[in-house]
């Protein structure tokens, strides 16, 4: 069963906007957004290698509409 939590973005893309916002901007921001779960670093990793969750990458994409790595998957 595919839930809010499994779907999941491009890996390029969080790769690039963990590149562009930086490690612990994107932990600050785990706790403002929508699931209001704080991740680790080692999540960040396997945000590099799968993807953010879908709920997370559209928080981010509301936030930082101007970073350039949005433009990878257009």
């Amino acid at each position: 069963m595919n839930t809010l939590n499994s779907r999941r973005g491009s890996p390029k893309v969080a790769e690039a906007v963990i590149n562009e916002l930086g490690t612990k901007l994107i932990m600050e921001e785990s706790k403002l957004s929508p699931d209001d779960k704080a991740i680790t670093a080692g999540s960040i990793t396997y945000y590099k290698k799968n993807g953010f969750p879908i709920f997370f990458e559209k928080y981010l994409r509301v936030k930082y509409s101007k970073l350039s790595a949005w433009k990878i998957e257009e």
